[in-house]
């Protein structure tokens, strides 16, 4: 009776322990993750230059210096942080992450300089990253009202907007008939101006009524918009390109023209 009882415990065990390891080996094993330390205390520093064009190709540009009081943004991935440049031009970002970046740099008299940055996020703790700007001096048109290529009415009044005081005496407006709708080709329509107290808005206003259904040129210069400058002498930018005229360096809020705005009469 005893080898029985011992027996059956015997086996009673066996299976018991059999239907664990059946039961185990239908488990899945925890998946163990690993994660990576982001890079910490980075650092990204760098200068803030001033540049101006003489002529209208890259090799006719002149560094001036470092730019004090300039404000720096760096706007990404994860953050925005921003600083002051001294007076030696410097500004240093510290504690950033890694990912993409668009740093920029904003006076009052400049052109926005901007560039970008990528930082991996295998870099060492404390890495340093050097990332100088250029800002262009020369000035620019913020905007032109009517906007260029619309129709405008017979008493239109045109407005023009700087980003910087100009040098009025080099601002000579003239309105001019393309005489494609009309026989009144090359006919110049006399104008009045009148700038805001800070040289920085120009109005003009033509002192008769415009032909109907005609196209007009308004030029600001007398040859070009190159003619045009400030009152440090510097020259107007307003080209798409380096092939004619100063080219405009910001891609933000800025009118691009190179010799004049077509309008058309209703």
């Amino acid at each position: 009776m005893f080898k029985k009882v011992k027996l059956f415990s015997l086996l009673f065990i066996g299976a018991l322990a059999l239907g664990i390891l059946v039961a185990g080996c239908g488990q899945e094993t925890p998946e163990v993750k690993t994660e990576i330390a982001s890079p910490r205390n980075l650092v990204c520093k760098g200068i803030v230059y001033s540049n101006y064009f003489a002529g209208p190709s890259y090799d006719q540009y002149h560094v001036i210096g470092p730019v004090a009081g300039a404000i720096v943004s760096l706007v990404g991935d994860y953050e925005t942080k921003s600083a002051v440049t001294n007076a030696n031009g410097e500004y240093v970002l510290e504690n950033i992450k890694y990912g993409y970046y668009r740093i920029e740099a904003t006076k009052e008299g400049y052109q926005r300089g901007k560039v970008f940055l990528y930082i991996e996020s295998a870099v060492p703790d404390g890495a340093i990253f050097t990332e100088d700007i250029d800002m262009w001096i020369n000035p620019v048109m913020r905007s032109v009202s009517p906007l260029p290529y619309s129709t405008i009415e017979t008493d239109a009044v045109f407005n023009v907007t700087f980003n910087k005081p100009m040098d009025t005496t080099t601002v000579r407006p003239r309105l001019v008939s393309a005489g494609v709708r009309t026989f009144a080709a090359g006919d110049t329509v006399s104008v009045s101006t009148a700038w805001s107290e800070n040289d920085t808005v120009l109005t003009i206003t033509p002192t008769s009524s415009l032909l109907p259904n005609e196209i007009y040129r308004l030029y600001l210069g007398l040859n070009e918009f190159a003619d045009v400058k400030d009152k440090e002498g510097y020259k107007l930018a307003s080209s798409t390109s380096t092939s004619y005229g100063i080219p405009v360096e910001e891609d933000g809020n800025v009118i691009e023209n190179n010799d004049y705005f077509t309008y058309y009469t209703a």
